[in-house]
């Protein structure tokens, strides 16, 4: 099996963050945070990771309205995929809105809506942001590399019998 990814601009930005540094953040803040700390105000969807995968979401937009460089006229089935995805699910939530729900199921609708944002965001930035088969190949290692650092954290709880994971405190979140 052979990737073809080709020499494109990708989404960077003068500084020097490029969608590998963004997706390298947000494989850290999904793995290093434990998924029950969250921003209180947000409940569930007040994760971290969440929220910068909106984040994301709104500068992939963001720089694809701004962009000056004409489509390749290349059809992109994986971004194809997600809008499709997300104009499905916005519909479904319209129409779970234009009735009587109770207030407990409005919640969780609202909490997957924007999980699923944050989802779209990263998916898509790794699909227009990543420049070439070098910063795919960097995305990957950093991704195996922060596997084996939860793997070895499980590791160690394992022997020595003890959680870890319940001792960390982040100012912040609850």
């Amino acid at each position: 099996m052979t990737l073809a990814v080709t020499e494109r601009s990708g989404i960077a930005r003068s500084g020097g963050v490029d969608a590998a540094a963004l997706l390298t953040a947000y494989v850290c803040l999904l793995w290093f945070i434990p998924s029950p700390m969250v921003v209180s105000a947000m409940g569930s969807a007040g994760s971290p990771a969440t929220l910068f995968g909106i984040g994301v979401f709104l500068y992939w937009a963001w720089h694809t309205v701004r962009r000056s460089e004409h489509s390749d006229g290349r059809s992109h089935p994986v971004r194809a995929a997600m809008l499709g995805l997300l104009v499905v699910m916005l519909v479904v939530y319209a129409h779970a809105m234009a009735g009587p729900l109770p207030g407990d199921e409005i919640s969780t609708a609202d909490s997957g809506l924007l999980r699923l944002l944050s989802l779209a965001g990263v998916v898509l930035l790794a699909c227009d942001g990543i420049s070439g088969y070098d910063r795919l190949v960097t995305v990957l290692r950093r991704l195996a590399f922060a596997a084996g650092l939860v793997a070895l954290l499980g590791l160690a709880q394992y022997v020595t019998g003890e959680l870890f994971v319940d001792r960390i405190r982040i100012p912040g979140l609850t």
